[in-house]
């Protein structure tokens, strides 16, 4: 049904003439924040600051607020595939979940584990994050090095009790790395 809702609006779109396609896109532009920042990531390359003040809003910002407010997993994930569809890249894609991985360490070491969830998410996005890293680093070994160092750091920074377990994520990516990297 989408696809031929998206072939019959091809089709309408194709037979407009250039000043009524233009005038479209404008609306388009105009139609939402989201839209607008969408069609400058896509069209212009604009950098991706606008995601990662979003994702400060749902993050840090929150946990300033007194009390502190709950993470909410759903419009974190809504900022980073907004990013993806956005075609920010793998690296910005890449620090964005690198980003939420720190940002749930911080949150579990400030106000204790208290949510098996909030696990759960932080070894989602680390993995997310290694897995990016990993296909990055066959372009820049640099970049492998520097993010695995800062992973470790900050889990080392924040002690608590959930870090054994992220250690082992970090360092089975570490290992599976090793395979590939050339002696």
């Amino acid at each position: 049904m989408a696809n031929s809702n998206l072939t019959k609006i091809k089709k309408a779109f194709s037979t407009l003439d250039e000043k009524a396609q233009l005038a479209l896109i404008k609306d388009v532009y105009n139609f939402s924040k989201e839209m607008k920042t969408f069609l400058e990531h896509r069209l212009l390359e604009v950098e991706s600051k606008y995601y990662f003040g979003e994702m400060e809003k749902l993050t840090y910002v929150r946990f300033e607020a007194v009390p502190p407010q709950w993470l909410d997993a759903r419009k974190i994930n809504a900022i980073i595939s907004k990013a993806k569809k956005a075609d920010i890249g793998d690296l910005e894609l890449f620090k964005l979940h690198f980003y939420v991985f720190e940002v749930y360490v911080v949150w579990i070491d400030m106000y204790g584990i208290s949510d098996e969830a909030v696990e759960n998410k932080c070894a989602m996005h680390l993995v997310k994050a290694l897995e990016l890293l990993h296909e990055l680093s066959k372009i820049n070994t640099n970049l492998l090095e520097q993010y695995y160092q800062n992973a470790y750091d900050i889990v080392d920074k924040h002690d608590n009790m959930y870090r054994d377990h992220l250690y082992e994520i970090i360092d089975d990516f570490d290992a599976s790395i090793d395979l590939f990297r050339p002696e």
